[in-house]
């Protein structure tokens, strides 16, 4: 999809903060989404998942923390910036996107990585009124920790007295970043918000212990849906960055997942013909939600077809057979299809209370796990 990029500033103490708005071609307003970057990283770290909230019909907020890049395009200077002095940042890009004519009067989705993580989680807590959704990858909650102990990245400090430049980074950084980051409780400061979060984290992160968004997930309880990529590091790389914009796209957009589908390959067919070859693999898979419990019929199958290395289309189709989240036994028949352009199943059930999930309405993400077989979790909005 085409999208429009443009640029816009707004000013913070007399800096300028300088980032680009990504939305779908147009004027008419849009429900707004602000991303924020991690340590001495910039607005382009956050680009893959903005592309993936304006494809998804949000405007698309990007931008460079003051002081917070290694290479930036906002004023300030890195000696100058704290997570505090971030926080004001992010509530003066707040206050510029929620003025703005072309977004939507309405509460935002707000995301972060890393640092920027733990400041939008700050800024949810202390406006908890403008964030619609917050969404949090990797969250860098453990700086009041290290800053307390004397630990920042590579960089060792008397804790008590820090000097006035902290310089073994690729910035430098002046001793006030240390000194108010000590002030701060991170479970304190983001505990004010309770509206719906998403939380990913690596479980092999070596700059934020895995520990602190366990820890966060069981403060934010059943409003938040906390998940952890196994083996992923700090700062999502491949299908980890893949794998986390789509989880963001159902987040933001407002669907819940449904249906987890635990699918178990069986023996493969293959067939060569001219000019393809035709897989034909058979299934058996279990469904374990609260709005569904069962398993696959006999007849399950996926069957693809590739030119060479590259598959051109994928049909998996199965039925489901269980009870539903009123306890009444039901079917779902479930076609889920792939051209190449993401998988988009087409449900039929007999099942009052899934009736929502008839049609074409409903999104999948096929986490592939090799020869093991997929998950596939399947996304609805609930009336």
């Amino acid at each position: 999809m085409k999208l429009q990029k443009k640029p816009f500033s707004c000013k913070r103490d007399g800096l300028t903060i300088r980032g680009h708005l990504l939305r779908r071609p147009g004027s008419e307003p849009l429900p707004a989404a602000i991303l924020c970057h991690e340590f001495m990283e910039n607005q382009h770290s956050m680009a893959r998942y903005a592309r993936t909230l304006a494809e998804a019909g949000f405007a698309a907020f990007i931008f460079d923390f003051c002081g917070g890049c290694i290479v930036g395009t906002s004023d300030g200077k890195s000696r100058n910036m704290t997570v505090l002095t971030e926080l004001r940042d992010l509530f003066a890009v707040m206050d510029h996107v929620l003025s703005r004519a072309d977004v939507c009067a309405q509460p935002l989705v707000l995301v972060g990585g890393s640092q920027g993580g733990f400041v939008s989680a700050m800024a949810a807590a202390q406006r908890p009124q403008d964030v619609a959704r917050l969404a949090l990858f990797y969250p860098a909650l453990c700086i009041p920790d290290d800053a307390r102990s004397g630990k920042l990245l590579t960089a060792r400090i008397d804790p008590s007295n820090p000097k006035e430049i902290i310089s073994r980074f690729p910035i430098t950084l002046g001793k006030e970043y240390a000194l108010s980051a000590q002030k701060l409780d991170a479970y304190s400061e983001v505990r004010g918000y309770h509206g719906p979060v998403l939380l990913i984290h690596g479980t092999v992160d070596h700059m934020v212990d895995v520990a602190y968004s366990r820890r966060a997930a069981v403060q934010y309880g059943d409003t938040c849906k906390y998940i952890e990529f196994r083996y992923a590091d700090h700062i999502f790389h491949g299908m980890y960055a893949h794998r986390a914009a789509a989880y963001l796209r159902e987040f933001a957009c407002g669907r819940e997942e449904v249906l987890t589908i635990d699918v178990r390959l069986e023996t493969i067919g293959m067939e060569q013909q001219k000019t393809e070859t035709i897989l034909t693999l058979p299934f058996r898979a279990v469904c374990g939600t609260k709005w569904f419990r069962g398993k696959t019929e006999a007849d399950a199958v996926d069957v693809q077809r590739w030119t060479g290395p590259k598959r051109r289309s994928a049909c998996a189709d199965y039925t489901l057979t269980g009870t539903d989240i009123a306890g009444a036994p039901c079917t779902i028949r479930i076609r889920n299809t792939d051209s190449g352009d993401g998988w988009k199943p087409h449900i039929e059930t007999d099942s009052a209370a899934l009736a929502f999930l008839n049609g074409d309405a409903c999104t999948a993400i096929v986490e592939q796990r090799g020869l093991k077989g997929p998950i596939v979790r399947i996304y609805a909005q609930i009336p």
